[in-house]
């Protein structure tokens, strides 16, 4: 069973693939730290900030265009499980966001797009 995810507050926990989100962290560093001396070294870490990676399944053009709208928006939000943290947390996040590939025509007839992948770089 894949975890929540939520866009701006709106479930899309169905857009991703169920094994496809990754978390990261990256550290921001503040100017106290470097080489001592004594040849010590020191870091001087503000925080750690989350990198979430996301995968989505091959989606139709009207949910492809749901998605883009609610990654592109000023100042958006990620609902996801945080392993750090191990419980569910809100961050607002910087977005980066891979090509999209048409694929054409399923066996329904409908058209999909594959390729997406969001990386959400907590602010």
């Amino acid at each position: 069973m894949a975890k929540t995810v939520k866009l701006n507050n709106v479930d899309v926990t169905n857009y991703f693939t169920p094994r496809g989100m990754s978390v990261a962290y990256t550290k921001v560093l503040g100017n106290n730290g470097g080489t001592m001396l004594s040849g010590d070294r020191e870091e001087d870490v503000l925080a750690w900030k989350a990198v979430v990676t996301l995968t989505c399944m091959p989606l139709t053009p009207a949910q492809q265009a749901d998605f883009l709208a609610k990654v592109t928006v000023d100042d958006p939000t990620l609902y996801y499980f945080d392993p750090r943290t191990n419980a569910y947390r809100t961050i607002h996040y910087m977005a980066g966001i891979s090509e999209t590939v048409y694929k054409g025509q399923g066996g329904t007839g409908t058209e999909y797009w594959t390729g997406l992948v969001l990386t959400a770089e907590e602010k």
